[in-house]
């Protein structure tokens, strides 16, 4: 029992302490909204196309392809409902994962790198 109010209270202080210091950093928060909706803006609006594109022509190729395998066991108007489901359920989410990833690394690194050429950063 002593055990389980002695971790409650340290929660509860680690808490109280993660709150004051948002409230001491909230100021400091509200000036950098503007850099922090152009982060917004540039990761996920700007990489929109590229994701759209690349996931378009996975489609392409995942259709031609289905309909290869099926068109002798089943038919083809299964096709597009079968592309749409692996599409949407599967590919969607990986595809998207992975081209964000490779754009906005290569982004961050190749702007560190800058940094780091003109001595802005050690």
């Amino acid at each position: 029992m002593r055990r389980f109010w002695k971790i409650a209270i340290t929660y509860i202080g680690e808490t109280a302490t993660l709150l004051w210091q948002i409230i001491l950093a909230a100021p400091t928060v509200v000036r950098r909204i503007p850099l922090v909706i152009e982060q917004f803006i540039f990761m996920g609006i700007a990489s929109l196309t590229i994701v759209l594109l690349t996931a378009m022509f996975t489609g392409m190729v995942t259709a031609f392809e289905a309909y290869h395998q099926v068109q002798h066991y089943a038919p083809i108007v299964y096709v597009g409902m079968m592309v749409t489901k692996a599409m949407m359920i599967e590919l969607g989410p990986l595809i998207t994962g992975l081209v964000l990833s490779g754009r906005l690394a290569s982004s961050i690194a190749a702007e560190l790198g800058t940094m780091k050429v003109t001595e802005q950063i050690d």
